[in-house]
Parts: structure tokens; C-alpha cells; sequence
């Protein structure tokens, strides 16, 4: 396990811009990465935004694949243009120790959402957690505005691509109204300490 304090506040930064979601190099280099990920800006170029991700993923804080899955090693003098921005970033189990560590997050409190647009134009989604009372809150705000199904346990759920849990539970209800964006934005309670809160 990698001690937070082997690694800058900015290494740190960026392993919370993937911590939900994998991110090519490309849309952690973009000018809108801080508004893209809803998190404060790295104010890297992307050449020192290369140098950071290579000696996290020598750290063994992240690792880095193609769209085929094959693993990719970076280095810090590499061309930073063509393909490899197109590479994915993603957090190790290391890596996510090492989040948890100084974010602290309250995986009670985080709410997973999937959603696809239906054939019929409507909105399918599925809510996920680990927290069975923090849907069946949900679901009682929904049923004015989609058709709900009931919650269901899971084995193995998976909060995150890298966070997983022994059981969990999910619900699923779809939508034609858009109200549903605000509902969970709200329900998406804060559950980890942001970048502001860190000492």
C-alpha cells in the first residue's frame, strides 16, 4: 500500500477524476476536464499531465489500457499526441486504497446510476447502492413520475469498476419525464469528502 503522503495533492486530484469512471488521457488533458468531471482543476499541461499519470501507474496507483484491453505502459518522455491520448486511465485496487484513504468516502451513502435512452424514446435507468433504505427513499419520490419496479439484492454488486462489495441492491424504473435529472442529482448525497475538505 502506497502512503497519500508518497504521493502530491495533484497525483491525488487526479486519481478523484477517475474514481467512478475510467477517463482517456485525452479528456484528462482537455482545457474542460474540471467541469467534465465536476472536480477542481489539475492546471496541468498535458505533457506534465503524462509525467503525473506515468508515475502513478509506476506507483501501481492506476493502470492504462487500450479500447481492446490490452495493457499499455507509459512513460514519461512519451509523444503525448496521437493515439495514447486516446488510452484509458484507470484506478488499481492500490489506487482506490489510496483514494479511500483521503477521501473517506461513506459507500452507505453513494448511489450508482445507469441509465439508456428506451426504443420508445424514454429513459431506462438503474440505481444501484449499497444502502437498501437510501432507495427505498427514491423510490418513494418516483412514484409520481415513472414506473417503478421493486428493489432487488445483488451478490457482488459493484459500486464503482473498482469497488466492489459482497451484496448490494438496485432498482430500476423508467421515464419519459425529464424531472427525474434533479430528483437524482439530489439523491446523489455527498459521500466523500471533495477536494475542498482535504487538510
Amino acid at each position: 500500500m502506497v502512503n497519500q503522503s508518497v504521493i502530491n495533492k495533484v497525483a491525488l486530484l487526479l486519481l478523484d477524476y477517475i474514481v467512478e469512471l475510467p477517463a482517456t488521457i485525452r479528456q484528462l488533458a482537455s482545457e474542460d476536464a474540471d467541469a467534465m468531471f465536476n472536480k477542481s482543476p489539475h492546471g496541468l499541461s498535458t505533457r506534465e499531465l503524462v509525467s503525473e499519470i506515468s508515475g502513478l501507474q509506476g506507483k501501481g496507483l492506476i493502470y492504462i489500457e487500450g479500447d481492446d484491453g490490452t495493457s499499455f505502459r507509459l512513460h514519461e518522455g512519451d509523444d503525448v499526441s496521437g493515439e495514447i491520448l486516446d488510452l484509458k486511465v484507470c484506478l488499481s485496487a492500490a489506487g482506490g486504497k489510496l483514494w479511500e484513504s483521503a477521501f473517506k468516502p461513506d459507500w452507505n451513502r453513494f448511489l450508482s446510476v445507469d441509465m439508456e435512452i428506451t426504443d420508445s424514446g424514454g429513459e431506462a435507468f438503474r440505481l444501484g447502492a449499497l444502502n437498501k433504505a437510501l432507495l427505498e427513499e427514491i423510490r418513494e419520490q418516483l412514484r409520481k413520475l415513472a414506473e417503478v419496479h421493486h428493489i432487488e439484492g445483488v451478490t457482488s454488486w459493484r459500486a464503482t469498476y473498482w469497488k466492489q462489495f459482497e451484496r448490494g441492491y438496485q432498482l430500476e424504473f423508467s421515464v419519459k419525464k425529464l424531472e427525474i435529472d434533479s430528483l437524482l442529482v439530489k439523491s446523489r448525497k455527498q459521500w466523500c469528502l471533495d477536494w475542498s475538505g482535504l487538510g
